[in-house]
């Protein structure tokens, strides 16, 4: 096999992981379920995981990106991965922007009403 034709390769393997990564969150839900339990009761707070992701792709990106262009010299084809790690910490910070953004919020204004109570007759202890 030459250096051309194993680039094919990466595509098909990265799909074989993710399919599997899927299939395994799918039986794992799946063994929630039958043991009675809520498979998605323990995440708590979305958002918080995908600001930390994001920050921490982000992170990772530019590191990597600043040391190949310093470290290698120059911009070449090794520079895909920083940027697609880049990239995918801006998504996720955005995605982090979009849960928690300002919403509107409809408020009813509710009147309090004065309860008033009937005077009733005092009972006398027996």
């Amino acid at each position: 096999m030459t250096s051309e034709n194993i680039w094919i390769l990466v595509p098909i393997f990265a799909l074989l992981i993710g399919g599997l990564a899927i299939i395994l969150k799918y039986k794992k839900d799946i063994a929630m379920i039958a043991k009675g339990l809520h498979p998605h009761a323990h995440k708590k707070n979305d958002k918080h995981d995908d600001l930390t992701s994001g920050l921490i792709m982000l992170g990772i990106g530019i590191a990597l990106y600043i040391g190949f262009l310093y470290g290698l010299g120059g911009f070449g084809a090794y520079m895909i991965a920083p940027l697609i790690l880049i990239f995918v910490g801006i998504a996720l910070l955005l995605s982090y922007w979009a849960k928690t953004g300002k919403k509107k919020v409809v408020k009813k204004v509710v009147r309090k009403k004065r309860v008033t109570r009937k005077k009733t007759k005092k009972r006398k202890k027996r």
